[in-house]
């Protein structure tokens, strides 16, 4: 074969760099690879004599029969003699097979940059789409991935695509796991396990129990690990090789410890133990402080991650723990390539040593699935359908959004990624993008931006549709959708649909985010719209305040976060510890108390303040700040009393047998139990002021004001009492159920406002049976609205309204697409936070 016009001299260069690189990697790997000796001669066939067709044919032969390392250098060999022989598009081919295995980070890379430069057609992330008619239960991942549809229909990847696999397993059988070798299912209403292999009409095995069957890990080779309500189980091919009763009820078996051939299980002690695969006998108990969250079973060693902190053990050469690396709460934890990737709920990102646990490279993320891509590119998958795709050092490669979040993790083979989302699709996906090239969505997004600046929309909206349809999340192409609906004045629900849509998957996109945020709250009226880095777990983040400062707790991420009211930036932010899923907090102008367990945890609010505890005689259930003292009722009956600046117990007293509800005002202490017990308190003593009254209902909400109380009953009953009556001066009827009451004064004269869960607010006055007004609202998520001066603002799905006090008519609407939470309002400004983590900050 003839070479095209190419200079001999610049070939034989680049050539012998080539051969050179490639034969160090060899002389490693040259008595192990079987194939090396074809690859060898076809280097000499081209390089020395010149002979291409011979060199290109030993090469095929190779990238057909030898193994993934082989195929990968015989590919990039092809590759390379394509390219010294000016043909790009064919070397560029070469290429992409060469980077489906390749051996190294920088390999990987240097093939992309190769690809790249040979090929500049812009990127199609998405290959392909499948659609069920029925829902995916579950994916199993492998060397042959396969999907489980709710109907017991099994699929499995053959090729690029995945294809029913015909069983004879009854529809309502529970499957546990699908092996390339077989499936491992129970027989509904049987505690049976089979294990029967995919192309044969019956199982093959099958083990008896004597209690419902949880949970099923096959052990490749040998059988698998078996859970039921009573005991623990190791099932083989000749039957069970062990079970042992009830010790282990309640674990969680994790999988098989090669290195030991030892079994693991995850229990409830806060501790993972360590099973002799042979004989069942504990081998070892790995224990930690706080509940295991998340183990990598690894050749050398068990990786274990809990609340605050991941270790590393090696239990073959020692019982104490090798290192531990402290952490927020771990999202995810995976290995990616030698380098072991922790997620924290935060949105940190870290690479850590697994030999040290020393931290080797960090940044911010905004995601909650960790996925090895391909040989140095790292995924993160957002709650929201974003995917952000990282490199060794953590540097960004590329972005795309799906506009909607996976069901499931995604499933890898042969350089493609199969994406489960929850409307039955599956999506594939190129695993060998780099960023190298630009992605054809974000071309399309690109040009219609330079068109709309322009105003140019007839050119601009058909690529905007175009960006749209690739990549559905796309967030350029979505806000020039949205500026375009508001030009056009289009309804006025698509336009906030297409709003909040914008917002949502701008997310994470610090390019993009910034930029539509601004445009948005200028839109809608706001000082500004920002976006909180909080854990996708926390939806609904709660605003206080301590003098002119804005401040949040994220308790997923375990963090205190200290906002600057006029710009909504984080000013500092603190680490709190180990909290709650939603913890019981209160604050006053310096101070934030938090309740961790049977202590209190109080807070400087500061960047440097101090942390102090006190232990109490019970779990708090309700927190509230007075002058200089904290009180506190907990879940055992208990009142305490503590006062600054120590905090130190001034006294506890046992009002109930139970949790009980109290509030404060200048003078007087209203105390209720749940049971509906209630009376007044001395705050100088702790005892009761009376003897408590019986209303004979459960009381759910709790009000005082001066020397009046009000309690919400499970009867949508209101009594207001009086300090010095026994019996309740006023009882109001509601037609639902009470969700929060609030003592409210007109002029001078006292009124009640009532939030009830048939979305109603009313006001009713002490002397009248009817309400004075009653709005109607919808979709409010804690109906609890906020008084300022002569207005109440409560959420309403997709705004805040500002309601008259005194007529109980709306009077203004805050936007606020996709929704918000609770109003706070701070110097004359109107905050709220939305589930999709956003500060709105509107004038009043």
């Amino acid at each position: 074969m003839k070479f095209k016009n190419f200079n001999h001299s610049i070939f034989k260069t680049r050539l012998l760099f080539c051969t050179t690189l490639w034969l160090l990697v060899f002389s490693q790997t040259i008595f192990a690879s079987r194939m090396a000796r074809e690859i060898y001669e076809a280097i000499y066939q081209f390089e020395l004599k010149g002979n291409f067709a011979d060199a290109q044919d030993q090469l095929s032969r190779v990238s057909l029969e030898g193994d993934d390392e082989d195929k990968s250098k015989a590919f990039f060999l092809l590759g390379k003699m394509q390219e010294v022989s000016e043909n790009p598009q064919t070397a560029a081919f070469y290429y992409r097979q060469a980077l489906i295995n390749p051996k190294t980070n920088e390999e990987a890379y240097f093939l992309a940059e190769r690809i790249a430069v040979l090929d500049s057609t812009p990127e199609r992330i998405v290959l392909n789409r499948m659609r069920f008619n029925i829902p995916i239960r579950k994916t199993f991942p492998g060397n042959t991935p396969a999907i489980l549809l709710s109907n017991n229909q099994i699929y499995s990847l053959l090729g690029e695509k995945f294809v029913s696999i015909p069983n004879l397993i009854p529809e309502d059988a529970k499957i546990f796991a699908v092996l390339p070798q077989g499936i491992w299912f129970s027989p509904a209403q049987e505690n049976t396990l089979q294990f029967q292999p995919k192309d044969a009409k019956q199982a093959i095995h099958s083990y008896r129990f004597d209690s419902r069957i949880l949970e099923v890990i096959p052990i490749p080779g040998q059988g698998a690990m078996v859970m039921t309500e009573r005991n623990f189980s190791f099932a083989v091919n000749e039957g069970f090789r062990f079970t042992i009763e009830n010790r282990y009820r309640g674990c969680t078996p994790v999988g098989m410890y090669t290195p030991r051939n030892e079994l693991v299980l995850n229990c409830q002690d806060n501790a993972l133990h360590l099973l002799d695969a042979e004989t069942g006998t504990e081998t070892q108990t790995l224990s930690l402080i706080d509940p295991i969250q998340h183990t990598i079973l690894a050749d050398d060693g068990i990786f274990i991650a809990s609340t605050n902190a991941i270790r590393l053990y090696r239990p073959q050469s020692s019982p104490a723990y090798q290192w531990e690396s402290k952490t927020s709460p771990i999202e995810s934890a995976i290995f990616f390539g030698n380098r072991l990737a922790i997620l924290e709920s935060g949105g940190k990102l870290k690479l850590l040593d697994p030999n040290t646990g020393h931290e080797l490279q960090s940044t911010t993320v905004d995601g909650e699935i960790l996925f090895e891509m391909a040989k140095g590119a790292l995924g993160i998958f957002s709650q929201e359908g974003a995917l952000t795709v990282v490199d060794e050092k953590l540097h960004p490669l590329w972005y795309y959004h799906f506009g909607k979040p996976l069901s499931t993790k995604p499933l890898k083979s042969q350089g493609r990624i199969y994406l489960p989302f929850e409307n039955s699709e599956i999506m594939t996906i190129s695993a060998l993008h780099y960023g190298k090239k630009p992605i054809l969505s974000q071309k399309f997004a690109s040009q219609a931006f330079a068109e709309m600046s322009n105003r140019n929309w007839e050119m601009a909206k058909p690529l905007i549709d175009s960006a749209i349809a690739l990549e559905p999340g796309n967030p350029t192409a979505n806000y020039l959708q949205a500026v375009h609906l508001e030009q056009t004045e289009a309804d006025e629900t698509k336009r906030a649909n297409a709003w909040a849509n914008t917002v949502r998957y701008s997310f994470g996109n610090a390019k993009a985010s910034a930029a539509i945020l601004s445009h948005f709250a200028k839109i809608i009226g706001a000082h500004y719209v920002h976006f909180l880095p909080l854990s996708p777990r926390t939806l609904y983040p709660n605003l206080f305040s301590a003098g002119h400062n804005l401040y949040t707790v994220d308790p997923a991420a375990q963090q205190l976060f200290a906002l600057d009211p006029a710009s909504g930036e984080i000013r500092w932010q603190k680490n709190l510890g180990n909290l709650e899923t939603s913890p019981v907090l209160a604050n006053d102008a310096s101070h934030l108390a938090i309740a961790n367990g049977f202590r209190l945890q109080i807070q400087d609010l500061s960047p440097n303040g101090k942390t102090r505890y006190s232990d109490l005689p019970g779990k708090p259930f309700q927190i509230k700040f007075s002058g200089n003292a904290i009180y506190v009722s907990t879940w055992n009956g208990y009142f305490v009393k503590l006062l600054a600046p120590t905090y130190s117990i001034a006294w506890a007293r046992k009002l109930f047998n139970m949790p009980f509800l109290f509030d404060l005002s200048n003078s007087t202490i209203a105390v209720s139990s749940l049971e509906g017990s209630i009376g007044f308190v001395n705050s100088a003593t702790g005892q009761n002021a009376e003897a408590l009254r019986e209303i004979g209902a459960n009381v759910s909400v709790l009000t005082l004001s001066d020397t009046l109380s009000a309690a919400a009953t499970d009867k949508n009953e209101i009594f207001v009492y009086s300090a010095n009556n026994t019996n309740p001066m006023r009882t109001i009827q509601t037609n639902a159920a009470i969700l929060s009451l609030h003592w409210v004064t007109i002029g001078t004269i006292k009124y009640l406002l009532v939030s009830t869960a048939d979305q109603k607010i009313q006001l009713f006055g002490l002397t009248a049976d009817s309400p004075l007004w009653t709005f109607t609202g919808q979709g409010s998520v804690y109906s609890n609205p906020v008084v300022n001066g002569n207005s109440l603002y409560i959420d309403q799905k997709s705004y805040i309204a500002k309601i008259s006090l005194s007529r109980g008519i709306l009077e203004k609407r805050f936007a606020t697409p996709g929704g918000a939470g609770t109003p706070f309002i701070l110097d004359n400004i109107l905050f709220c936070t939305s589930p999709k983590r956003l500060l709105y900050a509107f004038p009043l």
